[in-house]
């Protein structure tokens, strides 16, 4: 998404064309450090302000085919079929998607008996409008083929569908996110937002003074993350050897 405020930018245009710099997450911090003088808004009472640092790091990394550094698993990846086999159990659909290089989510019930699993493209699966309503205090297990855990995407999703249990899988790890209620905690999406915004900054400036590469970056940022956005909401996360 790209957020609202951002089609005001009178350097809108200018921005996206020197924001193209395609997987260094810390070059673009860099970007608008060089930049951020000359981004404004205009207010409805007519006066300009300066764009705060919090709202421009929200629309870059809103960008995530362009900041966020992903597996080059070739384009289009798709499978044969829309729907999967049937899984015999949880741990039987964790383990047949763990190694695909698409997405495939699959729906339980939090008896274990099933509701309907999707295959995807390499990096989303998309649902109809009959089974979106399914997804809801549900287990939800899917795959991430680039190895790493919950996205920002995910998160969203969590917020938005109100699954109970949100799993992910790769080829070596399980990640498992257990809501504690009914529902989420309030501001769930913007608070891990807000944690993606600190580890972001932070890691930015250790990838430029040296301390790590830019493949430490890659895959400390969602770990980093989902660990301080787990502690701050004391949440119910879990990382597990698969």
């Amino acid at each position: 998404f790209i957020h609202e405020h951002f089609d005001r930018f009178p350097c809108r245009q200018e921005f996206c064309r020197q924001a193209d710099f395609g997987k260094d997450l810390g070059r673009g911090v860099a970007i608008w450090r060089a930049y951020r003088k000359v981004f404004y808004k205009t207010a409805g009472d007519g006066k300009t302000r300066k764009i705060s640092r919090r709202t421009i790091l929200k629309f870059l990394w809103a960008k995530e085919a362009t900041f966020v550094a992903q597996d080059e698993l070739g384009n289009g990846i798709k499978p044969e079929t829309e729907r999967p086999p049937v899984p015999a159990s949880l741990d039987d659909a964790e383990r047949s998607i763990c190694d695909q290089h698409f997405e495939t989510a699959h729906v339980f019930d939090r008896d274990g008996s099933y509701r309907f699993g999707r295959n995807g493209e390499e990096s989303k699966v998309t649902f109809s409008d009959d089974e979106i309503p399914l997804i809801k205090d549900s287990i939800f297990v899917h795959n991430h083929p680039g190895g790493k855990t919950f996205s920002r995407a995910d998160i969203r999703f969590v917020e938005d569908l109100n699954p109970a249990e949100f799993r992910v899988v790769t080829t070596s790890k399980r990640y498992i996110l257990k809501r504690q209620a009914d529902t989420w905690p309030s501001r769930f999406y913007a608070s891990y937002l807000a944690a993606f915004s600190i580890v972001g900054g932070r890691l930015s400036k250790e990838l430029k003074r040296g301390k790590i590469d830019q493949a430490t970056f890659d895959e400390r940022l969602y770990l980093d993350t989902m660990g301080r956005f787990a502690k701050r909401k004391s949440l119910d996360y879990r990382e597990e050897d698969f």
